[in-house]
């Protein structure tokens, strides 16, 4: 049922909102926070809402260690869990009145015009939604897809990566630093992107280059929110399919080696990987945080160092995760905490199995200690938005 519209009256500011979208890891959350940290360098306040079908989400961790406020809504996505988003935008604008606010949804959600951008333009005008909505795309998926290279994806998966970009006012083709010995190929993605997309202002971006930030948020400032954006046609049992079958698991998972962790912590998540790699999982995401701790005179985990990220996707190859890992400090002392976040084309058993066996082949082969604090391993359910606004009535 559609509420009536509310009043904005006493918010002390009034941000501006960017909502963001793109299928699993397209680099979505390094992008917004590198612009994030850029604009605050600047002397703008920003925050961000990021977005998971679990509760232990590492985008909120990440950005949060960028000394960026920031909020999660947890346990689906935006356009289902509505109330909640409502709610944490308008705190977020409330407690910290930032100028910009970036919204990120789930890798796997579509339809983002009809279901949340409208419905917030029309019960909550004075927060300033902007109608353009930013769409990222790994280089590397987005070429594939376009020539015809199979991807590893069931088709209802790819329904869902083609309705995102289908949908996008902007897409941002993302990862083109992996094509860096090859920018007649980025070019070439490129141009087949604005023949297939010519609603859309396309363009080469790199979430690591500061320039394709700026440039980025120069589109952004660019609109005036004026134009009307229009609703995405979509058919919600593919789109629902798609949804369930990409399993979610979420955990927290303390590691313990006495005097130094980084072998065991390092091995736990190679561990992970293979297990992944051994399950003929299609990865769409996996991603952690990693953060040095020590116990605090209370027991709770104090954090000793900076968080750091690390990501992998069915688009990277094996390197890919050695030179992260490479890149981890030297030290990091007898604790360190690891958020994990998996989705992935399998059975959320699946994912438990690989999970669990992870842990106790680290556990075995570094005589570790290893807890694991909070586990969750689930299908997404079927997406039923709150609102849904079509191209001419509010349904």
């Amino acid at each position: 049922m559609m509420t009536e519209k509310t009043p904005d009256a006493g918010l002390p500011s009034l941000p501006v909102i960017h909502f963001v979208s793109g299928f699993l890891g397209s680099g979505k959350t390094t992008a917004i926070v590198g612009l994030c940290r850029l604009l605050m360098g600047q002397g703008v306040r920003t925050a961000i809402v990021t977005n998971d079908q679990g509760r232990r989400q590492v985008d909120l961790a990440f950005a949060r260690a960028g000394g960026i406020p920031a909020v999660a809504v947890s346990n689906g996505c935006l356009c289902c869990r509505w109330d909640d988003f409502e709610e944490r935008v308008l705190a977020l604008a409330a407690d910290e009145q930032p100028q910009l606010i970036f919204a990120e949804s789930v890798g796997s959600c579509a339809d983002l015009v009809a279901t949340v951008i409208k419905p917030f333009t029309e019960f909550r005008d004075r927060l300033r939604p902007r109608g353009r909505l930013s769409t990222f795309v790994d280089i590397r998926m987005l070429e594939a897809r376009l020539t015809g290279v199979t991807l590893p994806f069931s088709q209802n998966v790819l329904y869902i990566f083609d309705k995102q970009l289908e949908e996008a006012d902007i897409i941002l083709v993302n990862k083109r630093d992996r094509f860096s010995d090859e920018s007649a190929r980025a070019d070439r993605v490129h141009e087949l992107a604005r023949q297939r997309f010519p609603h859309a202002a396309v363009i080469l971006s790199s979430a690591l280059d500061n320039d394709d930030l700026l440039r980025w948020n120069q589109l952004l400032s660019q609109y005036d929110g004026v134009q009307e954006p229009a609703a995405l046609e979509i058919d919600y049992e593919r789109y629902a399919a798609g949804e369930m079958e990409l399993a979610w698991l979420d955990q927290v998972v303390r590691v313990r080696a006495a005097p130094e962790c980084r072998a065991a912590a390092i091995g736990l998540i190679q561990r992970l990987a293979a297990g992944l790699q051994g399950a003929s999982a299609a990865v769409g995401h996996f991603k952690c945080t990693l953060t040095p701790v020590r116990p605090a005179a209370d027991g709770a985990a104090e954090s000793t160092g900076a968080t750091i990220k690390l990501s992998l996707t069915t688009m990277d190859a094996a390197d890919d995760l050695i030179r992260q890992l490479d890149a981890l400090p030297r030290r990091m002392g007898p604790e360190a905490e690891l958020t994990i976040n998996i989705r992935a084309l399998a059975e959320p058993l699946q994912l438990k199995a690989v999970a669990d066996s992870a842990v106790a082949a680290t556990t075995t082969a570094f005589a570790a200690m290893i807890n694991v604090t909070d586990q969750h391993a689930f299908r997404p359910g079927y997406p039923t938005p709150v609102h849904r606004f079509s191209r001419k009535n509010k349904d």
